[in-house]
């Protein structure tokens, strides 16, 4: 499997629990006179390390989080949506602390905002509606924070703005308690007016894989690609 490692970077292991301790050349230890390899690596491994990092780094978020965001003349359909940004019932001050600590740890963090999808015709072709229809219906935007190993690819323009982006995320799929898992990967191309989604299944084995077309010119209205890329600072 993936290494925890690979997929939300170093910083985040010295973040969880200082230097790595079994790393034989990150290590404040002297190698006694002819110390074989592993004798040295048990030593290196139950050496403690204190963590500053972590402490240090929890402060900081910590003064930024400590009063809220006030913004004049905010209009008062965003008031509403911070109520519930991820369709779950999430204000938007309790999703930032996750987004302030990846972007501190992993130096940015991505947040996509994507939609429901909307009711279909017969012919498979989404179905027009009214805001209002939208609303009732639920069908209101939500902001996804995602990790920088989500962002497969990208491209920009002249002006440093995205011309699509290629999102991976990773699930696993089990149609029985009892039945063999099924590894998913499912790719989302967002360009500025429209998506494009596909999924690889991989038995766990990786005996077994094949690619599923979702959707193809999925059209959107957010007139750009809906990926912020969230940091501290430039």
């Amino acid at each position: 499997g993936q290494r925890t490692s690979d997929f939300w970077g170093a910083a985040s292991n010295v973040y969880a629990k200082g230097y790595e301790t079994n790393a034989l050349s990150r290590t404040y230890l002297d190698r006694f006179h002819r110390e074989r390899d592993a004798k040295f690596r048990g030593r290196v491994n139950g050496a403690h390390y204190t963590n500053y990092i972590k402490p240090l780094t929890d402060l900081k978020l910590s003064y930024l989080g400590r009063k809220p965001m006030s913004v004049e003349g905010r209009p008062d359909k965003l008031d509403d949506w911070r109520q519930d940004v991820d369709g779950l019932g999430t204000r938007w001050e309790q999703l930032l602390p996750t987004i302030r600590l990846r972007s501190a740890v992993l130096g940015w963090c991505p947040v996509v905002v994507d939609m429901p999808p909307a009711p279909r015709n017969p012919d498979g072709t989404p179905a027009a509606m009214t805001r209002a229809v939208a609303e009732e219906l639920g069908i209101r935007p939500t902001a996804v924070p995602l990790f920088p190993a989500n962002v497969m690819d990208y491209q920009l323009d002249d002006s440093g703005l995205f011309e699509w982006v290629k999102i991976r995320t990773d699930h696993t799929a089990q149609e029985t308690p009892f039945a063999p898992k099924t590894n998913v990967s499912r790719y989302t191309i967002w360009y500025r007016d429209r998506f494009d989604v596909f999924e690889v299944y991989e038995s766990e084995d990786s005996s077994v894989q094949s690619v599923r077309e979702i959707s193809r010119d999925e059209p959107h209205d957010f007139g750009m690609v809906p990926v912020e890329i969230l940091t501290h600072s430039p």
